[in-house]
């Protein structure tokens, strides 16, 4: 299972070599001009889509397709997906014990929030709310499996567990502090070079820079040590996608600009409040050292 991929390690305690960084770091360059490029002729066709998300979403498409699958071949395509933890035994019954635990443990933190009057629930709720439920879940299956795949299935190898989780953590707020449309125009070339300097906003909050890393940063290491306990992203794929949810919870159903504290409660991201970070230290050390089903363990 140990291989490595066009000089790049895909088992879980492969120690890249020099040469393997340099693969690296020439491929993420690729990604992130091709971005830079693209992202304008997306911005036509998505007119009025956040610029963050079309650079984000952007990004981590082509990184995926440059990474994983953009040096092999169709025919051992399948191979890999077995070596990042994409294929193996037992992969649903997996990914729906993760998101029962994460979604549990969010539901005591909203739930918590709620009944301490921190963050209410709108009044009155929508009525597309069995909608907004569906596409959030989702959603959340679909940004766990893109991004499990490249973060523990392919870039903990490379880089480590601990590297790997801060630059994850770092990823999530490379974001505008306030939204960012597009709007319909003419093609500009160089929209995304001119508007990059935004993207640096949120690491200006203090919140995002404590608690906010803390939180992702421990969400990281969490997910690493179930990639390597069970052998398979699908039991992290299950928590990320519970965590998903609960943020699109939070998001829609809760009122952000309440009486509480945004150090304690989160602010329009939950992740970046005492709260969340506390029920993700404990996230940590469930996938440290609570038990997983015989059959479940590597």
């Amino acid at each position: 299972m140990a291989r490595a991929m066009g000089g790049m390690p895909w088992s879980s305690s492969a120690t890249p070599a020099p040469r393997g960084r340099v693969d690296f770091v020439v491929r993420l360059t690729i990604a992130l001009l091709l971005t830079l490029a693209l992202v304008p002729v997306v911005a036509l066709a998505l007119p009025g889509v956040a610029f963050h998300r079309l650079l984000t979403r952007t990004l981590l498409i082509l990184i995926l397709a440059i990474f994983l699958l953009g040096h092999r071949s169709p025919r051992t395509w399948g191979e890999s997906l077995r070596a990042m933890g994409l294929r193996g035994p037992r992969g649903a019954p997996r990914f729906v014990l993760g998101a029962a635990v994460s979604i549990v443990l969010f539901a005591i933190i909203l739930g918590l929030s709620w009944v301490s009057g921190g963050r209410p629930l709108e009044s009155p709720m929508a009525a597309t709310w069995p909608r907004d439920l569906a596409v959030a879940a989702a959603t959340g299956v679909g940004v766990g499996i893109l991004e499990e795949t490249l973060w523990r299935g392919y870039l903990r190898g490379l880089l480590g567990a601990v590297v790997s989780s801060f630059i994850y953590a770092a990823v999530h707020y490379f974001r505008p502090l306030a939204g960012s449309p597009v709007a319909p125009g003419p093609y500009d070339p160089f929209m995304a070079v001119r508007r990059l300097p935004e993207m640096f906003e949120s690491l200006s909050e203090p919140r995002h820079l404590t608690l906010g890393l803390l939180s992702l940063f421990l969400l990281g290491m969490a997910l690493c040590k179930l990639r390597e306990r069970t052998g398979t992203l699908w039991l992290g794929i299950g928590v990320h996608a519970g965590f998903v949810l609960a943020i699109a919870v939070y998001r829609d159903f809760f009122v952000v600009n309440a009486q509480g504290s945004p150090w304690i409660y989160g602010g329009t991201r939950l992740h970046d409040g005492l709260l969340a970070t506390v029920a993700l230290a404990l996230l940590f050390w469930l996938t440290s050292r609570g038990p997983l089903p015989r059959s479940f363990q590597k």
